[in-house]
């Protein structure tokens, strides 16, 4: 018995083939955009959680932060020597590099972050800057051209470090939260507030966020 099957035809392979490679091209740039968000977004509120609960502990220990012991700005042993005294004990880092003005530490799941004291204060928390940054690499070299470099998709500024994080208050009057739109313009221009708008938005990236990833 004769086979009656009829099979594709070289040319209704390929352009089958080009229609995949079609919907393909269009969605996966979506499907990576969408995948990025997500791993920042759990990272941020992963180290948020860390670092909170590092302070807690540390307070428990020590009293609050605000009784704290300064230290000198600008010179990285002495930075290492008073997170050591404080919070090393209370998370776990993989790696530390010391750079030019601070202290950067690799966690377990490949992020970092990056510890800073501009000027002199009397207390530890006085002028101390606090950077996450995706991927540990990137706080190795947050210090491009003697500025700390912020850019809402790699590398966020913490502006408040106690406990609660808070990450939305105004930056000459921290007991005003920003609203939402005030958020969403200061990550846009000087991407300070991206934490704040994340954080704002429950830990989320969502469609309207200012800087494209």
């Amino acid at each position: 018995m004769l086979n009656t099957e009829k099979a594709f035809t070289l040319a209704e392979v390929l352009i089958t083939l080009g229609i995949i490679g079609v919907v393909a091209a269009l969605t996966l740039p979506s499907l990576i955009s969408r995948y990025k968000k997500q791993v920042i977004a759990t990272r941020l509120e992963q180290f948020a959680s860390i670092w909170q609960q590092a302070i807690r502990m540390a307070e428990i220990e020590n009293g609050e932060t605000t009784t704290w012991d300064g230290f000198t700005p600008l010179n990285a042993d002495a930075m290492l020597e008073s997170y050591n005294k404080y919070l090393g004990k209370y998370i776990t880092t993989v790696e530390v590099h010391k750079t030019a003005k601070g202290v950067a530490f690799a966690l377990p799941n490949g992020s970092g972050f990056h510890y800073h004291k501009t000027a002199n204060a009397d207390t530890w928390r006085g002028n101390l800057y606090l950077t996450f940054c995706v991927h540990y690499e990137s706080c190795k070299n947050l210090e491009e051209n003697g500025y700390l470099s912020y850019d809402g998709k790699e590398k966020f500024h913490f502006s408040e470090i106690g406990t609660p994080i808070i990450t939305s208050q105004e930056a000459d009057n921290p007991s005003r939260q920003l609203t939402r739109d005030e958020l969403i313009e200061d990550c846009k221009t000087s991407h300070y507030k991206c934490v704040g708008l994340i954080q704002h938005d429950g830990w989320k990236i969502s469609n309207d966020y200012p800087i494209r990833i």
